[in-house]
């Protein structure tokens, strides 16, 4: 049986994303707010707009959901089966909403 291994260049990617989600979001009480495929497109627009990074902005849904799943975030699946997102207790911080709606 073959086990999928996790390269270092997957834990930095990892390991940067749960850095910038702490940066960029904050956990709310609420019911979940924030879906992963909306929440990677935010890390995206973050790095490229107010970072200025070149390189390395694209992210994964993958490692979107495995950075917040290791930060301890609440979640819950959405009800279809055959989709990978999930819904995370998660809103703009303050300072991301005024970046990213100049």
């Amino acid at each position: 049986m073959a086990y999928a291994t996790t390269t270092s260049v997957e834990c930095k990617a990892v390991g940067q994303m749960m850095a910038d989600i702490k940066c960029v979001f904050v956990e709310c009480s609420r019911t979940a707010t924030t879906s992963s495929y909306r929440g990677k497109h935010v890390i995206e627009r973050v790095r490229e707009r107010h970072w200025a990074r070149k390189s390395g902005t694209y992210v994964t849904n993958g490692e979107f959901i495995r950075a917040c799943m290791l930060l301890g975030y609440k979640h819950s699946r959405l009800s279809r089966a055959d989709a990978p997102n999930c819904h995370f207790r998660l809103a703009l911080a303050d300072w991301a909403l005024s970046c990213l709606t100049q």
